[in-house]
């Protein structure tokens, strides 16, 4: 089988599992959909490293699509800065340390 082969079997068989996974996360069909193209892109940039020695084709996919979730979150906080009025309210009054 060649390696263009193997790698379209891959996106075949997972493909479904990894967009439902990715959706079920994201609730955002857009950013699912450019995340599942950024794993799959990952699988085959990496093919070659597989060793499946160490772990499964389907643990290293999930744990490929876990980590790109993961990394979404990380860079898509959303930050608020608590209002004046609740931030003062936790200052502490006196110094407890002596």
């Amino acid at each position: 089988m060649s390696l263009a082969t193997e790698k379209e079997a891959l996106y075949t068989e997972y493909h479904d599992k990894v967009s439902h996974y990715v959706f079920c996360r994201l609730q955002n069909k857009s950013d699912a959909e450019d995340i599942v193209s950024e794993i799959f892109l990952k699988v085959y940039e990496h093919f070659d490293t597989f060793d499946a020695s160490l772990a499964s084709v389907s643990t290293w996919i999930y744990t490929i699509t876990r980590n790109t979730v993961t990394d979404y979150f990380r860079s898509n906080r959303i930050y608020a800065e608590l209002p004046e009025e609740l931030s003062v309210r936790f200052i502490p009054k006196r110094n407890i340390v002596s």
